[in-house]
């Protein structure tokens, strides 16, 4: 399960996700605040949110866990298959 960690001493903001939460890459996890600086934390993988060790107002250092997700649990919607009336020229 990839692990999300912090990259850099700071506040956290905000948290934007929770545990059971789906994620797609490069959604929105967390915001950390360095100096008066909002810097977004973004999911690296899709998958559902398993653990969010944080909440707003905790100091984490870098290297500090922020988020964990489980890229085995990501839910995909199946799309129609293609066939007559469903976007294809029917040949008969």
């Amino acid at each position: 399960m990839p692990e999300v960690r912090s990259e850099i001493d700071a506040t956290v903001h905000r948290v934007a996700v929770t545990a059971g939460a789906e994620v797609t890459e490069g959604d929105e996890l967390v915001v950390l605040d360095a100096a008066d600086v909002a810097i977004p934390v973004l999911a690296p993988v899709a998958g559902r949110i398993t653990d969010v060790p944080v909440a707003p107002g905790d100091t984490v250092a870098a290297g500090d866990l922020v988020a964990v997700i489980d890229e085995g649990a990501a839910v995909y919607r199946a799309l129609p298959r293609a066939g007559p009336g469903r976007g294809t020229k029917s040949t008969s």
